[in-house]
């Protein structure tokens, strides 16, 4: 179970660095235009995107790494959990550009819910496997 669930957390942790990457890029590439007092806040809270996209991508490959040696069971733990972030984060920063905004639907977030929790369980389940 925890080589399943590392190998997995790798997976998202890798998705998490590259979407930052790819944010970045976006944020970088859109078109200068003068922009009103409530669209600066907006524009700036875009920039936090990628950090945390990008933070919780590193955290969930060392937890990833951890799980695959079985060592560590917190920061395994905790690599589970830093993919919440990189499945919820993806959509709302790209609804902030204009790419057709085709309308993420409700359920995209709650069926997103399913991989982060199985990693959490498959974790906390092979908890007596860490040393």
């Amino acid at each position: 179970m925890p080589i399943v669930a590392g190998v997995f957390e790798i997976l998202a942790g890798f998705g998490g660095v590259t979407s930052a990457f790819y944010i970045f890029t976006l944020l970088y590439l859109e078109a200068p235009r003068q922009l009103e007092t409530w669209e600066l806040i907006a524009f700036g809270w875009q920039w936090l995107i990628p950090f945390i996209a990008g933070f919780s991508g590193i955290v969930s490959m060392v937890g990833g790494i951890c799980a695959l040696l079985c060592r560590r069971w917190g920061l395994a733990f905790a690599g589970a959990a830093a993919t919440i972030p990189i499945i919820w984060l993806a959509p709302i920063a790209f609804g902030g550009f204009d790419v057709g905004n085709s309308g993420i639907i409700a359920a995209y977030y709650a069926l997103s819910l399913l991989f982060p929790i199985t990693l959490i369980v498959l974790i906390v389940l092979s908890k007596g496997e860490f040393k």
